[in-house]
């Protein structure tokens, strides 16, 4: 597979906890973790069938700069929850908060 130089580019985010290096067009282009990649557009199959764990910014859940859920204390989850104007109880555990906020992300989707 070729790409002319003339071919646009797609961009791809590294969702991985390590670099991730592609080889293409006889170069390695590595991302480090939460970093974008330009793709030529020709190649963007190609990337996807070889599963490298790359996806168009649009399809990634959360900014690298934000703490994944899981990793949040419940003061956090509770400003989460308040920020997606989602309606807790003070007895709400760290995973039902976790649960409610992940089930609004989706019914978003």
């Amino acid at each position: 597979m070729t790409s002319s130089s003339k071919d646009r580019t797609v961009t791809f985010v590294n969702i991985a906890k390590e670099a991730v290096c592609v080889y293409l067009n006889k170069q390695t282009h590595t991302a480090e973790p939460g970093k974008e990649l330009e793709i030529p557009a020709s190649l963007v199959e190609y990337v996807k069938e070889r599963g490298y764990p790359l996806k168009p910014p649009s399809e990634v859940e959360q900014s690298s700069d934000e703490k994944p859920l899981d990793r949040m204390n419940k003061e956090e989850l509770l400003a989460k929850a308040k920020e997606l104007s989602l309606v807790v109880a003070d007895e709400d555990t760290k995973a039902i908060l976790i649960k409610k906020i992940q089930d609004a992300s989706t019914a978003k989707s």
